[in-house]
């Protein structure tokens, strides 16, 4: 069989290559679908979950607020001990918070001293 699928010579035989779409695609469509559906009905909801849906959103903002604010505290302590230093030091409080890293190595360095 010739990879590029065409016909050299008349010995060849012509064969298609099929990769069937796997099971678990199916399944996760039909989730995608039936997802935006209840979103779309969420004023049916009962008001419990719709309730708790307010509560997840609302510590979700708290969290990225955290994060935004924490970042903001990092880059003054940074200024202060820097300025403080005459530039000798500079001392980053959780230096990966920025940084495109996993979240548990983010977290493993808290504090970073560059003398």
């Amino acid at each position: 069989m010739h990879m590029d699928q065409v016909f050299l010579d008349n010995n060849d035989a012509y064969v298609w290559l099929y990769d069937p779409t796997p099971w678990y695609y199916y399944i996760a469509g039909a989730a995608i679908v039936l997802g935006i559906i209840a979103v779309c009905l969420f004023p049916l909801w009962p008001m419990e979950m719709r309730q708790g849906v307010y509560y997840l959103s609302v510590a979700a903002a708290g969290f990225l607020v955290f994060i935004i604010v924490l970042a903001i505290i990092k880059y003054i302590v940074f200024v202060i001990v820097f300025i403080g230093s005459a530039g000798k030091l500079k001392l980053w409080i959780f230096p990966n918070l920025t940084e495109d890293v996993g979240f548990f190595r983010e977290l493993l360095a808290h504090l970073c001293l560059h003398i």
